[in-house]
């Protein structure tokens, strides 16, 4: 490339000199002199141009080329990266579906539903027992108490109704037949 501009640069040298130069020569052998240093100095014009070109052709092809790398490495890093995104939001997806899936089964393994209130009791049958409990051991004792003073009737009867009361909570239609049997 240095070579080709090298004499291209002294061509030039030459015509000017030429043309500068005042040797007493023929007018016809100047002229043709002359002449032939304008024609090599055209076609010297002419293949610096189409060396420049080339050059800038391949310097563009080269640096388009690598420009063309780097898109295609930028197209190919946000393809990924958009895949890998997909990837982890199917995967957040399905652990969801997953943990839903298995609240849903712990719910029907259970069989409590928790915000229905009539199944209180089925719900929480600890509370429901000690309530019997408590009300079972209150009885006993307003029986003891009773009995000591030598009322046995008398507390029989309010045990009959306490019991009714609570058939009347589990059969209704048997309760006339207790306090029948009371009165």
């Amino acid at each position: 490339m240095t070579d080709t501009t090298s004499n291209i640069e002294n061509s030039f040298d030459l015509l000017e000199d030429s043309k500068t130069l005042s040797t007493p020569q023929l007018p016809e052998q100047q002229e043709l002199k002359l002449n032939a240093l304008e024609s090599e100095c055209e076609s010297l014009r002419a293949q610096l141009k189409v060396h420049e070109e080339s050059t800038l052709y391949t310097v563009g092809f080269q640096n388009g080329y690598k420009q063309g790398k780097r898109d295609l490495a930028q197209e190919l890093n946000l393809e990924l990266e958009e895949e890998k995104e997909e990837e982890e939001e199917e995967e957040e997806e399905e652990k969801k579906k997953k943990k839903k899936e298995e609240e849903d089964e712990e719910e029907e393994d259970d069989g409590y539903n928790l915000t229905d209130d009539e199944n209180y009791q089925y719900r929480h049958p600890i509370e429901g027992h000690l309530f019997f409990f408590l009300l079972f051991g209150l009885i006993m004792t307003f029986i003891e108490i009773i009995s000591s003073r030598g009322e046995l009737p008398t507390v029989v009867r309010i045990f009959k109704m306490v019991y009714g009361g609570f058939r009347e909570c589990l059969c209704p239609e048997k309760v006339e037949e207790i306090y029948d049997d009371t009165l």
